[in-house]
């Protein structure tokens, strides 16, 4: 880890729930690849208890943990798996602009 941000609580975004939502940000150092990059997220979000992914359910709903691809060295990817930049988080939610002001 090179760079970790404040921890953030937020309200739920694009469903509902009853849950408040911690966020942080972090900058890594890796030698993977994107996409085994995020081969190594879904594992550690299995590991953790996540059972459910919202691109194959096509939703979001509460889960114990969720990790996010928002940049990679400043390359544009896209595949049926991963967006990077991670638009939404870049562009369009609140909570991830405030953690993101340090980092981009």
């Amino acid at each position: 880890m090179l760079k970790i941000s404040e921890f953030l609580t937020s309200e739920p975004v694009e469903f509902a729930s009853s849950n408040i939502f911690c966020n942080i940000a972090l900058i890594i150092f890796t030698d993977l690849s994107p996409i085994k990059l995020l081969e190594q997220i879904k594992s550690i979000e299995a590991e953790m208890g996540r059972v459910n992914d919202s691109k194959i359910s096509g939703g979001y709903t509460d889960r114990v943990i969720d990790i996010d691809i928002v940049n990679f060295n400043w390359l544009n990817f896209s595949s049926e798996r991963l967006e990077i930049p991670h638009r939404k988080h870049i562009f369009e939610r609140e909570f991830s602009k405030i953690l993101l002001k340090d980092f981009i």
